[in-house]
């Protein structure tokens, strides 16, 4: 098993883990403006959505190492490559989202789940595809390394 693949994945999926549980404090201090959400609350209210974020997230992130490890073994067109992986990292989170609201709420998506669920797919997609370009760009690389003469 090759260390870039967990690494670029692990990459990629803290910056939706992160990255959504700011926005969406940001959006609810801004639509707040009422005074009701104190900076003593914000951080908290961040922690907490990072770790409904990690729990909810895990068996995705797994899936998506697997998806992009089987992708970049066997898809040579390194452009083709990253389509796939950024629409593969965007398929599975519309999947998460998707059954976790109809395991936990019985609903298919209501309008909040789905700007969560927006929200959470541009993070995924912006790590996917331009927070980490470099790391792509070496994940696709499929060129044999020299090897060295040391023993």
């Amino acid at each position: 098993m090759d260390r870039k693949y967990l690494l670029y994945t692990v990459k990629v999926w803290f910056s939706g883990v992160l990255a959504t549980p700011a926005i969406i404090t940001i959006i609810c201090c801004i639509l707040g403006n009422d005074g009701s959400l104190s900076w003593t609350a914000i951080i908290p209210c961040y922690l907490f959505l990072v770790a409904l974020e990690f729990m909810f997230s895990f068996l995705t992130w797994l899936i998506f190492w697997a998806m992009t490890t089987l992708l970049v073994f066997y898809i040579n067109d390194r452009k083709l490559c990253r389509w796939l992986i950024f629409i593969t990292a965007i398929i599975l989170t519309v999947i998460t989202f998707i059954t976790f609201a109809w395991l936990i709420f019985s609903i298919l998506l209501d309008p909040i789940s789905f700007a969560l669920m927006l929200i959470n797919c541009v993070c995924i997609g912006c790590g996917a595809w331009f927070l980490y370009p470099n790391a792509l760009v070496e994940l696709t690389d499929n060129t044999p390394k020299p090897e060295s003469d040391e023993q």
